[in-house]
């Protein structure tokens, strides 16, 4: 423990020695040392590798985890001392990061890695780049800890946050790697948090905190922009494909909530949005059709207020904007019309298992008036009725196809088209008056 302490204290601040080490060296060391003598978890059962150290005196879990820390301090003043590129440095860093698969004896690791993006972006983020620190963030977004899987996340945001647009298009965009960033957290999707909400949010308007919160502390202002779009299609995709809760409402609400001050602080903004491929199925899948509890008519009613912005912006300033009202309509059709194909199969289904709770009743035997049974035709027996064979071959063929039926109106058409009528004519009676 001394020795550590001195090492990241005293040490570092002796320029006459510390500058004859070699950080590359030393940061290797460092390393090993914490893999395989200051681990916290045993890593032989996940990590594969044997730990040295596990007999004799061993320290306790609270001084490993001291220790630890001055080894960091001392491992990270290493790194950002040393000369030229620090690809080497980040190297061994991202090394450990991808060989140790415990929580325990990486996350301090990731969180100083995650500094070192945030405080020297100008040495860092292209080391992070060429070395392919990517992959190392994919790596751990499988972790069961939701704790590593935001500092994962932090990780991405700051190396998009201080990247140039021709650097962060050539590392996301050939390998579509926001579709893989859905992908993976798709791994616990019932592990949707509001503080991994405010992460992806940070990462769609490049807006990165160091801090992991719940509750985000600065206000959407005009100056905010959608930096990387493709985040509302990962975030919508999570909200989907979760399990309906209370949590999962409030996260749905905030979304749309943010989605909304976007749209209204900036005209680019809501261009940007509108850009986006098949946006509105992205909100359509956020909405209820059918909405059974208040807080999901309060979640639908804020997916229209957002679709009247965007379209009433689309049919004042874009040029052939009505032709994103016409898809709107008929995304919304399509999306109706899915609804209700589920719910008549759902009605189907019942029928099935109702039908096939009452065959399973023992049947009553026919009786003849003096009380003797009366033996049953075998070819009778033999021979399906209509409704059996008519049931069999629905068994056989499953479930009814699914198909968009024509075109008709439904109350959403009608409130969707309201809501954009009402914004042209308010524009319509500033022009008059």
């Amino acid at each position: 423990m001394r020795l550590y302490t001195y090492l990241a204290t005293e040490f570092v601040t002796y320029s006459e020695i510390y500058h004859l080490i070699q950080p590359i060296s030393e940061i290797i060391q460092t390393l090993h040392t914490l893999k395989y003598f200051y681990w916290i978890v045993d890593p032989s059962h996940r990590s594969g590798f044997k730990p040295k150290g596990s007999d004799g005196n061993r320290p306790t879990r609270e001084q490993i985890i001291e220790m630890r820390r001055y080894m960091l301090l001392y491992l990270k003043q290493l790194v950002i001392s040393s000369s030229g590129t620090q690809e080497e440095e980040l190297q061994g860093i991202l090394n450990y990061l991808h060989t140790v698969h415990e929580d325990d004896n990486l996350i301090d690791i990731l969180d100083m890695t995650v500094n070192l993006l945030s405080e020297h972006p100008r040495t860092m983020i292209p080391a992070f780049d060429r070395r392919l620190g990517l992959r190392t963030v994919f790596k751990l977004l499988a972790s069961s800890s939701e704790m590593t899987r935001l500092q994962a996340l932090k990780l991405l945001g700051f190396f998009l946050q201080r990247s140039t647009v021709k650097r962060k298009t050539d590392a996301m965009q050939p390998h579509n790697l926001f579709s893989l960033l859905a992908d993976r957290l798709l791994l616990h999707p019932n592990s949707f948090t509001m503080a991994t909400y405010n992460v992806l949010f940070e990462i769609l308007v490049e807006k990165v905190s160091g801090l992991v919160v719940e509750k985000r502390s600065s206000e959407i202002t005009a100056d905010w922009k959608i930096e990387n779009p493709a985040m509302i299609k990962v975030i919508a995709t999570l909200l989907r494909h979760a399990a309906d809760n209370i949590h999962l409402y409030d996260i749905k609400l905030r979304f749309l909530d943010d989605l909304i001050l976007l749209a209204s602080a900036s005209r680019e903004n809501r261009r940007t949005i509108l850009q986006m491929s098949v946006w509105q199925d992205y909100l359509f899948g956020l909405a209820y059709v059918y909405p059974a509890q208040e807080i999901q008519v309060e979640i639908t009613d804020r997916v229209f207020d957002l679709l009247k912005i965007l379209l009433h912006h689309a049919i004042k300033y874009e040029y052939g904007g009505w032709r994103v009202w016409i898809d709107t309509l008929s995304i919304l059709h399509g999306r109706i019309t899915k609804e209700d194909y589920y719910r008549k199969v759902n009605k189907i289904v019942e029928s099935m298992k109702d039908d096939d709770e009452n065959e399973l009743k023992p049947p009553v035997s026919p009786t003849t008036l003096s009380g003797s049974q009366t033996p049953i035709d075998e070819q009778a027996a033999s021979t399906p009725t209509r409704s059996t064979s008519s049931r069999q071959v629905f068994k056989t063929n499953q479930l009814p196809p699914f198909t968009i039926s024509e075109f008709k109106y439904s109350s959403m058409h009608i409130r969707l088209l309201h809501n954009v009528f009402d914004s042209i004519e308010v524009d319509v009676r500033l022009w008059r008056s």
